[in-house]
């Protein structure tokens, strides 16, 4: 197996660095190549401090792990498509492509506004939309790169707004409902399942320990229904996603194409708790 793991980027994401590293520790031992890329903001790539491209690396390899959380360029993109290369990692999807998604196929989701950096009158939006939906309120940046606030407060929810609004960030506004959350990794054609899902992590829960007291098999049946129809819309392998469970029915609140995947992070935590390792889901591609 020969594989290009890529991380960095314009965000400059240590969370990109942190997961590269970790996965490269994982499959070290299995892999006949590995390339270390490291991307800087203005796109150059560099290998062990010294400056490559895309053109030298890609034709080596036949895995592209790609952990920037950019969207990747149409070079890239081209390139990897022409070599037939099996592409583990794909572009980070925003909130607002997600609920678009939703709506499409008419899964149930928290209300949401999407408010535009352009939007000018911020205070007027918010002070509309604080009388027609539940609190607390939190707001997300539509990339999912940067800090997420939730809160009850109104002034505390606008400055965040326009703080993201300075970072050149659309921000996603929505309803939170109150009652346990849950996060669950998802990976595509693993272990004979054409979803293979791992035990949910709860986020949240200040009540009860015990999964099976909130969580019913019937729960998970839906979670996988829901999830085989996104799945036939999106190109993506592996998930982090997070729903509830509201009124006995599962509403998902998000999911992550690229999550952390360094060794303390959740992600990984609930896949070595099942023994998967990245060295079976790169092989169990596509």
């Amino acid at each position: 197996m020969r594989v290009a793991i890529i991380s960095g980027g314009r965000h400059k994401s240590d969370i990109s660095t942190n997961s590269a590293t970790h996965i490269y520790n994982n499959i070290r031992g299995s892999c006949a190549i590995i390339h270390m890329i490291r991307v800087s903001p203005d796109g150059t790539w560099k290998e062990n401090g010294l400056v490559t491209d895309m053109h030298r690396i890609l034709p080596t390899v036949d895995h592209v792990v790609d952990l920037r959380k950019d969207v990747r360029n149409a070079d890239e993109s081209k390139l990897i498509s022409s070599l037939r290369l099996i592409d583990h990692f794909k572009d980070c999807e925003t909130h607002d492509h997600f609920k678009k998604l939703c709506f499409q196929l008419s899964v149930d989701h928290p209300r949401y506004f999407i408010i535009r950096k352009e939007e000018a009158n911020v205070e007027h939006i918010i002070h509309d939309m604080w009388r027609r939906v539940h609190l607390p309120i939190r707001v997300t940046p539509n990339t999912g790169i940067g800090a997420i606030l939730t809160s009850y407060e109104y002034h505390e929810v606008v400055k965040h707004i326009k703080y993201l609004h300075s970072k050149n960030e659309d921000v996603v506004v929505e309803e939170v409902k109150d009652t346990v959350r849950f996060k669950i990794v998802s990976i595509r054609n693993l272990r004979k399942k054409n979803i293979y899902l791992t035990l949910p992590h709860v986020v949240n829960n200040k009540n009860s320990t015990n999964l099976n007291e909130i969580i019913a098999d019937e729960n998970i049946n839906e979670l996988l229904y829901i999830l085989n129809r996104m799945y036939k819309v999106i190109d993506h392998k592996l998930l982090l996603v997070e729903f509830i469970i509201n009124r006995d029915k599962v509403m998902i609140l998000g999911y992550e194409t690229k999550p952390d995947l360094s060794e303390h992070s959740i992600a990984f935590k609930l896949m070595n708790d099942l023994g998967i390792t990245f060295d079976e889901i790169f092989k169990a591609a596509p």
